[in-house]
C-alpha cells in the first residue's frame, strides 16, 4: 500500500505545525511573565526591608501587655 500525500495535505500538517508552535510560544511566554514577575516582587521586597521594626520586641510586647491589663483594670473600675 502506497501513501501519497496531496499539496493540501502538506499545508494542514503545517498550519498544525504552526499551531503548536504558537501554542508552545504561547505557554512558554506565560510562564516566564510569571518569574519576571516574581523575580520584581522579590527584588523590590528584599530592596525596601529595613530589618526590624523595633530594637528590643520582646520588652516591647511585654510592655503591651502591662498596658491591656492596665486598660482592663480601668475598664472594671470605671464601670457605669
Amino acid at each position: 500500500m502506497t501513501y501519497t500525500t496531496f499539496p493540501e495535505d502538506m499545508t494542514q500538517a503545517q498550519a498544525s505545525s504552526k499551531a503548536g508552535l504558537r501554542i508552545l510560544f504561547y505557554f512558554v511566554a506565560f510562564f516566564a511573565l510569571i518569574v519576571a514577575v516574581n523575580t520584581y516582587f522579590i527584588i523590590s521586597a528584599i530592596g525596601t526591608h529595613t530589618g526590624t521594626v523595633v530594637d528590643n520586641p520582646y520588652e516591647q510586647g511585654l510592655h503591651y501587655n502591662q498596658l491591656l491589663e492596665e486598660a482592663r483594670k480601668n475598664a472594671a473600675t470605671t464601670k457605669h
